[in-house]
């Protein structure tokens, strides 16, 4: 699904329409609250078909925001961001666009993710298609800068699981609330409770893709068995026939039909067995993280009911 992504003056620039256009910006925010929601909807309701990471207990302080890195194209913005939120204590790291952001990441292990859709050689589509396909980066929020103050816009980007997004040019008093609010400790509840109902989701979906991966099984058994059986039968009538040249050509070609597809038929099954097994790991595994979830919920809504 292509985004049509604007060209963005600078942060700087767009600091000057702002003071000189308030009343707008108060508009703003308000259609950024209204989509806001269809953002979390989506988000909640699991856009993307990823695999959760394996969360343990003890992973729970991992969920507080301390570092970020922040991909963005435009130095003035870039600069202004991370000097404002390095001052407030955060470890922030910059990239100029996705692909360099992908190679940062082989040495930095952000908390949450600030980043430009409208970047060269990688824009911030491509960059979160690849990070929501990591399951290490499955559960890191992920703010998006855009120019773009259309709702239907940001509710499609959402599909690839964006947490929340603000519009250029960027507010840093909001950007500042929002981080806060990241790592409240009731933010993170509902974000393990929605994480909680897509594992959820996910293994109902393995279960029904097991009960089909079976029943194709079966009914394929049946028809190969069939098949197999009146191909034997055919077999074995030329057998007992008169020998003569047609019928020597004739039982050759039975024979090699069944060999084919007997091949074939066990090719198949290897297949669909492998499938299967793929699928009872990808279930054992996301039974593991619900109960992790699950407890690490426990833990938070003790800490919160002292």
């Amino acid at each position: 699904m292509a985004l049509e992504e604007p060209t963005t003056k600078s942060i700087a620039e767009k600091t000057i329409d702002t003071q000189a256009e308030g009343s707008k910006n108060e508009e703003t925010e308000n259609d950024e609250s209204q989509a806001q929601g269809d953002v979390s909807q989506k988000h909640e309701e699991g856009g993307n078909s990823a695999d959760s990471n394996s969360i343990k207990k003890e992973d729970i302080d991992k969920w507080k925001i301390k570092k970020i890195l922040l991909i963005e194209d435009d130095l003035v913005t870039q600069r202004l961001i991370s000097t404002i939120l390095s001052k407030k204590g955060y470890d922030v790291k910059v990239a100029e666009n996705g692909q360099i952001a992908l190679q940062k990441l082989k040495s930095f292990d952000p908390d949450l993710f600030i980043m430009d859709l409208n970047m060269p050689i990688m824009d911030g589509t491509e960059l979160l298609k690849h990070l929501r396909k990591e399951k290490k980066y499955l559960l890191k929020p992920i703010i998006v800068l855009t120019s773009q103050r259309d709702k239907d816009s940001i509710v499609k980007v959402a599909t690839y699981g964006i947490d929340s997004y603000m519009a250029k040019p960027v507010k840093l008093d909001l950007l500042d609330q929002k981080l806060a609010e990241f790592s409240r400790p009731e933010t993170i509840i509902k974000r393990l409770v929605n994480l909680k109902k897509l594992i959820g989701r996910q293994i109902n979906r393995i279960d029904a893709q097991k009960k089909s991966l079976k029943a194709q099984l079966r009914v394929k058994q049946e028809e190969w068995g069939e098949e197999e059986k009146q191909l034997l039968a055919r077999i074995a009538r030329l057998k007992n026939a008169p020998k003569n040249p047609v019928n020597t050509i004739r039982l050759k070609d039975l024979k090699s039909k069944l060999a084919k597809e007997k091949l074939a038929y066990q090719t198949w099954q290897q297949q669909m067995n492998h499938a299967l097994q793929k699928l009872k790991d990808e279930k054992k595994r996301l039974d593991e993280d619900l109960k992790n979830v699950t407890e690490m919920l426990d833990t938070l809504n003790q800490g919160q009911a002292k």
